[in-house]
């Protein structure tokens, strides 16, 4: 019994340390491991990892696990597990900088939208993209470029609660108003392929007799006409490609004001649907509508207005006089001549005089 008593005490003890040091008695405080040689090296587990998007062959591996990747085809050197992937530690040696310029060292192409560029540089993209022809809120605090008109009073910019949708901002029609109406208006311009458009809207008015209506060249939309305490709600639609007007009219009777007697839009958008989205875009200062781009001698591009194009020079009409056509005519007369006589030849051999 007396014997086992120091194996209780032994259990009872508890080992403690802060740091680790390997090769060194001293490890710094601020590491839980430190190694320390002047000849070795710290040798990372190496791994053939095929797929860099598949954990394999790690099994379960924890966000952050250092490897060193021996696969060729998926990039040979360090890598970690990022949660989803294998990525690589280091960065990529294939891009170079001299001073404030940045080229590619190897003898490659480049490809931006594919993965197997065909040239020097090649851009690709087949995505449809959107144009924003119109996103006004009004934060700007103007109501530019949209015009106001009618009997009732102008549509001005409001900021009072309830009277824009988001921001600080919105815009309200004519107040006081007395069997009259008071109208907002847009010009715009849709390109081919037609646009989306949608707004924001807030009626405060006398039910059934006064109205918030919204028009496109003159026609009255369908489901577009609003009276009553309506709170804010959205409209949508579509525009076929050409010059439209739309114009959002606050009608109002000659009787009974109720509430703001106010209608409120705010938050219009205008977006391009089919607009396909460039795949290039070069900004010289030059650059304008309806402007080619062109070179120089040097192959420097710029862009250019079509009409300080040097025009190609017209081929000079063929001088009847010169020598080159003496010596046509003078060919076609020799080959008429031979023609001549070789039909005499082979008339005299048909009558056996030759």
């Amino acid at each position: 019994m007396k014997k086992l008593l120091p194996l209780f005490f032994l259990a009872g003890l508890t080992f403690s340390f802060s740091q680790v040091g390997i090769g060194t008695t001293t490890p710094d405080l601020s590491s839980v491991l430190e190694i320390s040689s002047v000849n070795k090296g710290l040798l990372i587990p190496r791994i053939s990892i095929a797929n860099l998007n598949s954990a394999a062959p790690v099994i379960t591996p924890v966000e952050s696990l250092l490897i060193y990747n021996t696969n060729l085809s998926t990039g040979v050197g360090f890598h970690y597990w990022d949660g989803t992937k294998w990525s690589p530690l280091s960065s990529s040696t294939e891009w170079a900088t001299s001073g404030t310029d940045i080229y590619n060292t190897n003898s490659g192409s480049i490809g931006l939208g594919t993965n197997s560029p065909t040239t020097l540089l090649h851009l690709e993209d087949n995505t449809a993209g959107t144009i924003n022809a119109l996103n006004d809120g009004f934060e700007d605090n103007t109501i530019a470029p949209f015009m106001t008109n009618g009997s009732g009073g102008a549509w001005n910019i409001t900021s009072g609660a309830g009277e824009y949708n988001t921001g600080t901002y919105g815009v309200g029609s004519g107040s006081g108003i007395t069997n009259g109406d008071s109208i907002l208006d847009l010009n715009v311009a849709i390109p081919a392929g037609g646009s989306a458009y949608s707004f924001n809207y807030r009626v405060n008015s006398e039910a059934n007799y006064d109205f918030l209506r919204f028009y496109i060249d003159g026609v009255l939309q369908t489901g577009a006409s609003w009276s009553g305490n309506v709170n804010w709600n959205n409209y949508a639609g579509t525009l076929t490609a050409g010059a439209h007007t739309l114009s959002w009219r606050y009608e109002k009777d000659s009787s009974v004001n109720t509430g703001l007697d106010r209608a409120f839009i705010d938050d219009i958008s205008i977006t391009s649907t089919t607009t396909v989205q460039p795949i290039l875009r070069i900004v010289d200062g030059t650059q304008g509508i309806g402007r080619v781009l062109t070179s120089d001698a040097n192959g420097n591009a710029s862009w250019q207005a079509i009409s300080s194009i040097a025009p190609i020079a017209p081929i000079a009409p063929i001088d009847p006089t010169s020598k080159n056509i003496n010596i046509i005519t003078k060919i076609e007369r020799l080959e008429k001549e031979l023609k001549k006589q070789s039909e005499i030849i082979t008339k005299l051999l048909a009558e056996n005089k030759i």
